[in-house]
């Protein structure tokens, strides 16, 4: 008799009918209980009910409550975020006076593709520091692969310091000059335009007159002050030395004295300059408290006077005005 055989033979007739009828049982409903759907069989980890937030598409967000039925308090993450740039005192601006060329005079000559470092010495001379964050900005002309941004070190009051970039002569012959300026990290303009001016090829005259004993006009020097006015504005009070410093003498001229982007200004009248000579004019403006203005003085504004070289003929500087 095969083993399989001999265990029918020995499994007693009650127990078999007493687990058939138990088996039964489990797939009998509860009295009072009414389900749709099976119930699940195993060992199964109860679950808690959430409610359910119908979205979009048929899926559905869950949202966990807490015992209380209150909302969990939600954890945030705190996005970094960049930090604003501080804006200056306009009662207390800073600002900058040139003081010297340190290197590259105005019409130095270079080779087509030479590349050349330009400083200039500024002195810190306002009411405020130079913050952190002050850049010296490309504002117009031939920026010769120079910086459109640079940043400088933060500057106290009463000093000195030397603002250098590195440029590269234009590959044609020629006269070329570019302009920086000194802004703060909220975009105020301060201090002097400052600018290099070079020329490429030996045979360039720099838009003078070579040969001879010729003048050469330039601002030799410039102050300004700002005053109240009972009105509320402020007037703007100019004095600049227009100085020859060529080798012939120069005739009479006109100097221009103008706010650039305020539209404003007018030619102040120059008298004849010996060689060495110089002339100090004063001039004025009427200008609006809160406001930044670029400041330009041009000897032989009309270009009149053959002269040595056309291309130091100009100084500017913006000037912040408080109040507002």
């Amino acid at each position: 008799m095969s083993l399989f055989h001999r265990a029918r033979s020995i499994r007693p007739l009650p127990v078999l009918l007493a687990l058939t009828l138990a088996a039964l049982a489990c797939n009998l409903p509860l009295a009072g209980v009414t389900t749709d759907e099976a119930t699940p069989t195993g060992a199964e980890t109860p679950q808690a009910t959430l409610p359910v937030e119908p979205t979009a598409a048929g899926s559905a967000t869950v949202t966990p409550t807490d015992q209380t039925g209150q909302q969990p308090t939600p954890t945030i993450t705190r996005v970094p975020t960049r930090t604003p740039a501080p804006t200056l005192d306009p009662d207390c601006p800073p600002d900058a006076t040139f003081v010297e060329d340190v290197t590259v005079p105005d019409g130095t000559v270079f080779e087509p593709g030479e590349v050349f470092n330009k400083t200039w010495r500024v002195v810190s001379d306002g009411c405020a520091d130079w913050p952190a964050g002050t850049a010296l900005y490309f504002v117009r002309g031939d920026r010769m692969n120079g910086p459109q941004r640079a940043e400088v070190p933060p500057v106290p009051t009463g000093e000195e310091v030397d603002l250098t970039i590195r440029l590269t002569a234009p590959t044609e012959d020629g006269s070329y000059r570019g302009y920086w300026e000194l802004r703060g990290p909220d975009g105020a303009r301060f201090g002097p335009n400052l600018y290099a001016d070079i020329r490429v090829g030996e045979g360039t005259s720099g838009g003078g007159t070579t040969g001879g004993a010729l003048p050469d006009l330039i601002v030799e020097s410039y102050t300004y002050s700002i005053a109240a006015t009972a009105s509320g504005d402020r007037t703007l009070s100019i004095q600049a030395v227009i100085k020859n410093i060529g080798t012939g003498d120069a005739p009479a001229s006109k100097a221009g004295v103008s706010l650039v982007d305020a539209g404003a200004g007018a030619e102040v009248d120059v008298p004849a300059l010996a060689a060495g000579a110089s002339y100090t004019l004063t001039f004025g403006f009427t200008v609006d408290p809160g406001r930044t203005y670029t400041l330009r003085i041009e000897a032989d504004v009309i270009k009149a006077i053959p002269e040595s070289s056309e291309n130091n003929n100009i100084q500017e500087q913006n000037i912040p005005v408080s109040g507002g």
